[in-house]
Order: C-alpha cells, then sequence, then structure tokens
C-alpha cells in the first residue's frame, strides 16, 4: 500500500484493517495527530475485471518503531481503470467493447453502489 502523512508519501503494508481504522507499517517515522491517506490496492476485482484501490482518508493516532495507525474519517472506493468507466457509460463504446446490456447496467450499478 502506498501512504501519504503531512507532505511525506511512501510505501508500507497493512497489519490490520477495520471500518474504523488501519495499522500499517511505515519506511519513516510518522507523527501523531497528522492527516494521513493510504492507497490500498483491494483484492477482489469488480465485475471480475477491473482492479479497485480503497482510499482511506484520517488522522494517525498512534505511532510505534515501524508502524502507525491511522483512524478512518471518510474512506472509498475507487477503479483503477479509466477505460472501464468509459465503456461503461458511453452506449457506442459497449457495443464495440461487446459487452451486452444487461453486462454494462450491473456495471453502472455496481459503481454507483462503490460511489464512482
Amino acid at each position: 500500500m502506498r501512504y501519504s502523512v503531512g507532505g511525506q508519501a511512501g510505501w508500507g503494508e497493512l497489519v490490520n484493517i477495520s471500518s474504523a481504522g488501519a495499522l500499517f507499517t511505515t519506511e519513516r517515522a510518522l507523527s501523531v495527530g497528522k492527516r494521513a491517506e493510504l492507497w490500498v490496492n483491494w483484492p477482489v476485482l469488480l465485475m471480475e475485471q477491473v482492479p479497485l484501490k480503497l482510499v482511506i482518508r484520517g488522522w494517525i493516532v498512534r505511532v510505534e518503531p515501524g508502524k502507525a495507525a491511522v483512524k478512518t474519517g471518510r474512506y472509498e472506493f475507487r477503479t483503477s481503470s479509466s477505460s472501464f468507466l468509459r465503456e461503461a457509460s458511453t452506449p457506442e463504446l459497449r457495443a464495440s467493447a461487446g459487452g451486452s446490456p444487461f453486462q454494462m447496467q450491473v456495471a453502472n450499478q455496481t459503481m454507483q453502489g462503490v460511489g464512482v
């Protein structure tokens, strides 16, 4: 996963996660009270094809050597493919992409459900 805290970006791994927050490893020392944003590659594909990212925004509430905990203020799922968004929302591209109207309807409903 990737994180940004107080203008510093880095890479880490999730130790644990819940709707209330996440504990992750850090490359550098972070400070309690700083705003944080985490980008997590989600392990499940949307429509079995489209990669998702979980974006968590919150505040650092605890630090320990090599780890930090963030309290979730807001989170959302984002797709990692702009072509999927165009195909799902543009009738001309639906036909050329080979997707059935039912598949595109399901894709649109799913995207709306995750806030896209």
